[in-house]
């Protein structure tokens, strides 16, 4: 609908401007690792979620929600 697709750094600079956020206050997670370069270009913290070891880094990101 926007016209912009990840990985592009357009695409997360577009999101970020119409949700009202700058990079530092975003959290992008992902199971496809080239979509997580235009995040990371935005100041945006990210979490490749794949691997075996996923739940387990999932669950240490969130840790201060207590699930």
């Amino acid at each position: 609908d926007i016209g912009l697709s990840k990985p592009t750094d357009e695409f997360f600079k577009h999101i970020l401007e119409c949700e009202g956020y700058k990079g530092e206050e975003a959290f992008f997670i992902d199971d496809v690792e080239a979509y997580h370069r235009g995040a990371k270009n935005n100041g945006i913290e990210t979490l490749l979620f794949a691997g075996e070891d996923r739940d387990e880094r999932l669950r240490e990101a969130f840790s201060w929600l207590s699930f």
